[in-house]
């Protein structure tokens, strides 16, 4: 998958800029990665997202954690081999 595709389908979903930047790097380049911010995740956002990750066969598991004493989130995602 293109780097740009990738991106421009994250942003439809609604993931924000800064990480659906970071995410479609992960995708395109299948690698691991992890980073922590402050932007927002709505669950129907990460539901769009696991549908993507799902439809498009993407080798990825993904893990998204509420740091709530600190109002960050933790984005860790794992490239894994195709079967």
């Amino acid at each position: 998958m293109e780097l740009k595709e990738v991106y421009d389908d994250l942003l439809g979903i609604g993931i924000t800029k800064h990480d659906a930047a970071l995410l479609a790097d992960c995708i395109a380049k299948n690698k691991s990665c992890s980073w922590i911010n402050n932007d927002k995740v709505e669950k129907e956002n990460v539901r769009g997202l696991l549908n993507y990750i799902k439809n498009n066969n993407i080798p990825v598991e993904l893990s998204i954690k509420y740091l709530e004493t600190r109002n960050k989130y933790i984005w860790d995602v794992k490239a894994v081999e195709k079967k």
